[in-house]
């Protein structure tokens, strides 16, 4: 007679798990996670759209990501950003007290149909983590024929810790 597979497997657990424990007694040791192992909580932001777009004077070569924090900060981005644009507009308000500016801009696109858009900010133990979509057109998308530099701005709660880009691509079929 053939005896199945997972009962010769039970079976021979329970013969070394015996032969393991004998008459004598033996101290058991029960697993305990230390302070440091402890995985720490992330917790997600809340944010609201500052400015979204698709174009601007930031030329990259990768996707890129700023965490902006003061005024002098803000006013150099600014400024590059709105380098395209004539006449040149003057830079929003920003109440940097408790707030931080998180800015996402996409590299050059050779046409419209592209988009980047900031999907949730989440701080964990690697820092600040910005999840983002980017949206590229697919087959059969009918799209302008002009440069495009796709951007997203948003304004959230100041959080400590050097920020991260977690990007995913997802292509639009038309």
């Amino acid at each position: 007679m053939k005896i199945p597979t997972t009962f010769a497997a039970v079976a021979l657990l329970l013969t070394v798990f015996s032969a393991a424990c004998g008459d004598d007694e033996q101290e058991v040791l029960t697993p305990t996670l230390s302070p440091t192992e402890t995985p720490p909580a992330s917790a997600q932001i809340d944010f609201d759209t500052f400015l979204v777009g698709g174009n601007s004077g930031v030329m990259i070569e990768e996707p890129s990501i700023f965490k902006i924090e003061t005024q002098e900060a803000w006013a150099e981005l600014w400024s590059t950003h709105v380098s395209v644009v004539v006449p040149t507009p003057t830079s929003p308000d920003v109440a940097f007290d408790d707030k931080m500016l998180i800015a996402v801009f996409d590299r050059e696109q050779s046409t419209g149909g592209f988009a980047i858009q900031v999907q949730s900010i989440v701080v964990d133990e690697s820092g600040i983590v910005v999840e983002v979509l980017r949206t590229v057109p697919g087959r059969g998308c009918a799209v302008t024929q002009a440069l495009t530099q796709p951007f997203h701005m948003v304004l959230a709660d100041a959080a400590d810790g050097d920020v991260q880009l977690a990007l995913t691509d997802q292509a639009l079929d038309c």
